[in-house]
């Protein structure tokens, strides 16, 4: 009998079979990664950067230069043509301006007859007989050339040129009669013939007719002398 071996604590013992379990080695935690906290991309996460990654891959559409210019050309006539529609619109016509102009003349011609044997001062009354001439010339001329233009003038005013005759009579009246006509008189007349200057050239510039542009330059020559006479006056009175 074999005398008994000492057995060794640290060699484990054998296994049925003759192989012995290899020593287990201590693991090492596992730290979890950043990456690895990153949700997964939902499918409409996914849906968007495709399209990105498609649209940045597209080339820019290049647009022909002459077909740019014909677009820009075509714009700038459609404004032109706009403009063009607006300003022949947008102003008085030709009977419009005649039957105010004629009626602005009626008005003046009668309250110049009527106020000249009221006025005072030779000049003031002077240049008055003369402003009613130019009138009646002015009336005479614009009748006739306005039936060249087959626009026929009345001697009626309309109720609105009547309403301003009386109100304008009235100022005069009432200066007659506290003494201070010719002050009064020759300010308000130089602003009436001023209104009556404004719309002969308006006239003139809207109208191509050769004979409207000579009878309005003549007019007007006409007011701007009685005009000036008057200021004269008010300038040292």
């Amino acid at each position: 009998m074999n005398p008994e071996q000492p057995s060794n604590p640290q060699t484990p013992p054998s296994q049925p079979g003759g192989w012995a379990p290899l020593p287990q080695q201590p693991q090492t935690p596992v730290v979890p990664s950043a990456f690895d906290s990153q949700p997964a991309p939902t499918s409409a996460q996914a849906l968007g950067q495709s399209y990105l990654n498609e649209i940045s891959t597209k080339e820019p559409v290049r647009v022909h230069k002459f077909a740019m210019m014909g677009l820009i050309g075509g714009v700038l006539v459609l404004i032109l043509v706009i403009l063009m529609i607006m300003m022949n619109s947008g102003g008085p016509n030709l009977s419009t301006q005649a039957k105010f102009i004629n009626g602005r003349i009626n008005t003046l011609k009668t309250i110049v007859s009527d106020q000249q044997k009221h006025l005072e001062d030779n000049t003031v009354s002077s240049t008055n007989a003369t402003l009613s001439s130019v009138l009646t010339t002015i009336s005479t001329d614009f009748t006739t050339t306005m039936k060249e233009r087959k626009i026929t003038l009345t001697s009626s005013s309309s109720t609105t040129e009547k309403t301003y005759a009386t109100t304008l009579t009235k100022k005069f009246e009432d200066a007659y009669q506290r003494g201070t006509l010719d002050r009064t008189y020759v300010p308000q007349i130089i602003y009436e013939l001023s209104i009556l200057r404004s719309k002969l050239v308006a006239l003139k510039n809207s109208s191509s007719s050769k004979s409207i542009d000579t009878f309005c330059t003549s007019a007007i020559d006409g007011l701007d002398g009685i005009t000036e006479t008057f200021k004269k006056f008010s300038s040292t009175s």
